[in-house]
């Protein structure tokens, strides 16, 4: 299985927590993980609660989805399924698959919305 955060940091970099889970390919694997990742977003959430009414599981997927759109296709899908998950800007790989153009695009105007 792979071990969520298993040098037991209290602060992981976003490569130290996400990084793990694109590698996994099976869906007990991902389960475990995906619990252990919740529980350590939970201990964020309960000393810094969030106004957006997000949780710890809507964070947690939102960032696996988010993660996976810097690998290749397969790896994203795999992820998405895994994971029951969706990149948060794209939506499902199996139902919108950006261009290089779509994304630089979307970037530009997520950076222009945050202004």
């Amino acid at each position: 299985m792979t071990k969520f955060n298993s040098d037991g940091k209290e602060t992981l970099t976003w490569g130290e927590a996400l990084s793990p889970a694109m590698k996994i390919t099976k869906q007990k694997d991902a389960d475990q993980y995906f619990a252990e990742y919740v529980a350590y977003n939970q201990k964020w959430l309960d000393k810094n609660p969030r106004v957006d009414g997000m949780t710890a599981e809507d964070i947690a997927r939102t960032n696996i989805g988010y993660f996976a759109g810097y690998y290749d296709d397969a790896v994203r899908e795999r992820v998405e399924k895994l994971f029951h998950c969706s990149h948060p800007i794209f939506g499902k790989i199996t139902k919108s698959k950006p261009t290089m153009e779509e994304a630089f695009s979307a970037g530009v105007q997520s950076v222009q919305e945050g202004e």
